[in-house]
């Protein structure tokens, strides 16, 4: 497994010309990477694209991509992000619960604890330095942490961390990301390793706020808010049953015999509330898609 030994040198001159960048992207964003693990190097592409409604608030679609088995490209739904002031929150697919991604107000000597992206436990961080880098011709705040484990951790204003924009304090035995280059409206703008092949592009042909919320690339659930009915859209070939599940992880309804398609469905009859849904192949007991339907109703 590769370790780099990432070294943001500081910016000692500041010229008049330079560009200072936005607290994070929020749309027509890519990052690419490597992730270095038991089975080797495995490369990543992730992007902002397009944006979308949840409980009346803006946010940008976050998506990753990459080769499948034998030559097929996929695209995963992984989460919605937006931008207040100096820090980034982001709703996770698979939670119900928004949680802050980034914080760039931090100074020197402050400290915080965060959760992973996509798993309930923590992470402690601990800023070392704070400095100023230039790009592109594009002037970065950067957020330097105490190392742990040898391992080193920053955030880069506008571009999130040095090991991809999902994967801040990430770190496992077999699992450890790289950032390599960041790029806006396929631009390339930041480069983390001098020598990579900045390659990747993706057409943003994705989600609007008026367009439903993907959850990858077996269905499409719509809308995420609703009075009752909500619509299921089937788009890959097999026999499928939808679990409904409230917020204690309780079973509260099931829909069987589900086919390729549009499929109106209700939840008329539940309470107000926020409704975890699982789409299952009806002979396989692994879960395809997670995602959420609030329901709400006038007098309730």
């Amino acid at each position: 497994m590769r370790i780099y030994a990432h070294i943001l040198m500081p910016l000692i001159f500041a010229f008049p010309s330079m560009l200072f960048c936005q607290t994070f992207p929020q749309n027509n964003a890519t990052w690419q990477g490597v992730v270095y693990g038991i089975a080797g190097p495995i490369p990543y592409e992730q992007y902002l694209c397009g944006d979308t409604l949840i409980n009346g608030q803006h946010y940008g679609a976050f998506y990753e991509q990459y080769l499948n088995f034998p030559n097929d490209t996929v695209r995963v739904y992984r989460g919605a992000i937006r931008v207040n002031g100096p820090r980034v929150w982001a709703i996770p697919a698979n939670t119900e619960e928004e949680i802050l991604l980034y914080d760039f107000s931090l100074q020197v000597g402050d400290e915080l604890t965060l959760p992973y992206f996509d798993d309930p436990s923590t992470f402690f961080l601990k800023v070392a330095n704070v400095y100023t880098v230039q790009q592109q011709g594009i002037s970065r705040k950067v957020i330097q942490f105490v190392p742990q484990m040898g391992i080193e951790e920053s955030w880069v204003e506008g571009v999130g961390s040095i090991r991809g924009p999902i994967y801040r304090g990430v770190f496992f035995a077999d699992f450890l990301p790289e950032l390599h280059c960041f790029k806006e409206d396929n631009v390339l703008r930041y480069r983390n390793i001098m020598d990579a092949a900045c390659d990747f592009e993706y057409n943003c042909d994705v989600v609007s706020a008026t367009d439903p919320l993907p959850i990858g690339e077996i269905a499409q659930a719509f809308p995420n808010v609703t009075q009752g009915e909500f619509t299921l859209n089937i788009l890959h070939q097999g026999h499928y049953r939808l679990l409904v599940f409230d917020a204690n992880g309780r079973l509260l309804k099931q829909f069987d015999q589900l086919q390729p398609g549009q499929h109106i469905l209700s939840l008329a009859e539940l309470p107000s509330g926020i409704y975890g849904l699982n789409l299952i192949e009806t002979n396989n007991p692994l879960y395809l898609q997670h995602f959420k339907i609030i329901l709400t109703r006038t007098g309730q």
